[in-house]
Formats: C-alpha cells, structure tokens, sequence
C-alpha cells in the first residue's frame, strides 16, 4: 500500500518552503544595509541613529495646527473638484499674481511633539528629522487646474535636501488632463 501525502502535509511543506525562500531573500537583499550608511563603522552608526532619530521625532504625539488640520480636511475633500477649494482664503497661505496659491507648511518636532502648523515662507529645512510640505494650486482656465506637491525633508550630514539633489523623495505633478480623466462624464439628457 503507497501513503499518499496529506493536504495537511503538503501545506506545511509548501508553508516552510516559502518561509526559507522569505528568509533567504531577506537576508540576501540586506547584507549591503550597514556599508549604505557610511564608509566606516562610527559615521554608519551616526549616521543609522540621525535616521531612526528623525524616524522617531515625526511619529511621537504627532499634532496638527487648527488652520494646518482645516487646510488638509479642505482639500483632502476637495481634490477632484478643486474649484471648491481655490477661493478659500482659510487654506492658502500666499497668492501669486499668476493665479496661483500656495500652502506652506512646516512639521517641526518643539515640546515632545511632532507639529505640523502653516507658514508664510519656502525656507529650507534645516534641523534633522523635520519637513517641509508645499501645495501649489493653479487655475489654468475656467475648469482647468494644476496642482503641484512637493514633500522637503532634511537628511542626515547633507543638510537641507532640494528637489534637484535627491531623486527617491516623493513628488507628484497632478495635470489638469489627469484630473478631467477622472472626472465622472455627465449624462446626456433623455429625449
């Protein structure tokens, strides 16, 4: 008489097989990790404790201003109908004479707390651990905006990071186009 396996039997073996091939692959793709933060042993662990400093200061008792947390409820709701949004003095913290409007904001860690709060100028982040957030609005025709997001973060011994010396950082451009494509086309009366 031959045993067959069991199903039982065959899910674990499938079970430890993928965990052996997780684990294999974990350890494969960070055996680098340690040199990627500096050259020698001191300036990688400096270097690994401003990260997990920062990491640290941006997730402790994290607040957000009244105005700050108004904004983002705005246009967080409003962000497939900007038009809602773009004559709302409440949210934009300047105005161009191109028609733009922009919301500065700063996240800063003061008192054991991580706070997000808006502010009237672009400076670059300075202290490690702290941002920067920027909404650009543009009205480019009646119906027609460009909305523009860019996240500043400062990095550990490089200083303030700008768009143009980092590549990873998050940046998104929203076209006018991208908007309209998910826009729900109206229904054409019935006759």
């Amino acid at each position: 008489m031959i045993k067959r396996p069991t199903v039982a039997h065959t899910c674990r073996a499938a079970t430890r097989l993928a965990l052996a091939f997780t684990l294999a692959t974990l350890l494969a793709g960070c055996a680098d990790v340690p040199a990627a933060f500096g050259p020698t042993s001191a300036q990688a662990r400096a270097n690994a404790d401003g990260l997990f400093g920062a990491f640290v200061r941006r997730f402790t008792n994290v607040e957000r201003t009244p105005r700050y947390a108004r904004a983002r409820e705005m246009l967080l709701h409003y962000a497939l109908t900007p038009s809602q949004v773009y004559s709302d003095t409440s949210i934009w913290t300047s105005y161009g004479p191109d028609g733009y409007r922009t919301l500065f904001g700063n996240a800063t860690f003061r008192d054991g707390r991580y706070v997000f709060s808006n502010t009237e100028t672009d400076d670059p982040v300075k202290v490690l651990g702290e941002g920067r957030h920027i909404m650009r609005l543009h009205k480019v025709s009646n119906d027609d905006y460009d909305c523009r997001l860019c996240d500043d973060h400062d990095h550990a011994e490089r200083g303030a990071a700008t768009r143009t010396d980092r590549g990873n950082d998050y940046h998104d451009d929203v076209t006018a186009a991208q908007v309209k494509a998910m826009r729900p086309t109206p229904k054409e009366p019935s006759p």
